[in-house]
Order: structure tokens, then sequence, then C-alpha cells
């Protein structure tokens, strides 16, 4: 058999990510097996063992497919020199939650995380991942410490703690029924969240 070349084996990744995220929604994380995400693509588990190790790997490609272009350029962009880290993750977090807040892809994804972290086999991995993002985020903020971007006697740690809180809270709040929402503006609450987070840690001008 002929060896796939680079575009066929990534139309075959994004083929079974897109597989993964129809059963993922239709049917649960948990109830949903890597045979049936094969089978929808008329595929066998090994197609799917060759790009992804398991469920939690797929689930991480998916959020990482829903990533907005200007996201990833501020990502990109921190360690640029003449940059100033803080304001790039600042942006980056508001660009981030205001997506959430929407019915787009990376709501549907990060509603599939919600229901994965309650299934035992999978959030012990899924844990593994987040410990991968949030070394990105502190090596944000070490950055912005380093430029002195932070708040006078404001650590890393304290300024990691005060981002976690605030994406901790913003994800139980945007994951909440929408009927609990009724009458609340998320788009103003993301802002000022965001916005006292930034006052908080922010090095006076």
């Amino acid at each position: 058999m002929a060896r796939k070349t680079k575009a066929e084996a990534e139309k075959t990744r994004q083929l079974l990510l897109d597989a993964a995220l129809k059963l993922f929604s239709e049917n649960g994380v948990a109830k949903t097996t890597l045979a049936q995400i094969a089978s929808a693509c008329g595929m066998t588990r090994g197609a799917i063992y060759w790009h992804f190790e398991d469920k939690a790997a797929m689930l991480h490609a998916l959020f990482e497919r829903s990533i907005s272009p200007e996201m990833e350029r501020l990502w990109r962009s921190m360690a640029d020199e003449g940059v100033d880290p803080l304001e790039c993750l600042l942006k980056a977090s508001r660009s981030f939650w205001h997506e959430l807040t929407r019915e787009s892809n990376m709501r549907q994804v990060m509603m599939l995380y919600r229901q994965a972290e309650m299934v035992p086999e999978l959030s012990g991995k899924l844990d593994e991942l987040h410990s991968q993002e949030d070394c990105h985020m502190q090596q944000a903020l070490q950055m912005a410490y380093d430029r002195g971007k932070l708040y006078p006697g404001m650590s890393v740690s304290t300024a990691f703690l005060l981002f976690n809180a605030m994406h901790d809270g913003l994800i139980r709040l945007i994951c909440s029924p929408r009927q609990c929402m009724q009458g609340v503006d998320l788009d103003v609450v993301l802002d000022e969240l965001i916005d006292g987070v930034g006052r908080a840690v922010r090095a006076p001008t």
C-alpha cells in the first residue's frame, strides 16, 4: 500500500476530528468509542491511533483547532522584543472568552471538555494537558515580570492565581444553563472581569 502524503494524512486527521466532534456532541464523550469514530469515517481504529493516543488527545486537538487566528497571533507575539506580554495575554483572554459566549465550535468543544472531566479514564490525561496550557500562561507572566509589566510586589505565582481564578469562574458561568443567564450581558461581565484583573496585575504607567 502506498504511503499517504502529508496532505492526505492531514485530511484523514481532520475527518476523524469532524466525526469525533459530531459523535461526542450527539452521544456524549463517555459513551462514544474510538471504534465508532473510526467507523463513521469508514476507517479502522488503527487510523485513529496513527494520529491520536486516545479520546483525550482528540478533545485537545479539537480545542486547538477551534482557536481563532487572532488568538494564535497574540500567543506567538508575546516573546517578541518590544511587545507587552501582559497586554497580549489580556487580549488573548478577551478574544477567547468572548468567543465562548457565542454558539461557536470553541464553545461546543469546551462543553465537551466539561463532560470529559467527569470521566475517570479521561480526567487524568486532561489534567496533564491543562498543565501544559498553565505553563504557557506562566511563561507569559514571567516575561511580563522580567520586563517590568507586573504591579510592584506582584509575583508571577500571584498573577497566575488571579488569572486562573478568573478563568475557572468564567468557565462555570459560561457553561451554566442558558435560563440561568437571562438578563445577564455576558460581554459586559467578561470585559469588567478581564479589565479588573488587568488593573490588579499591571504596573502603573
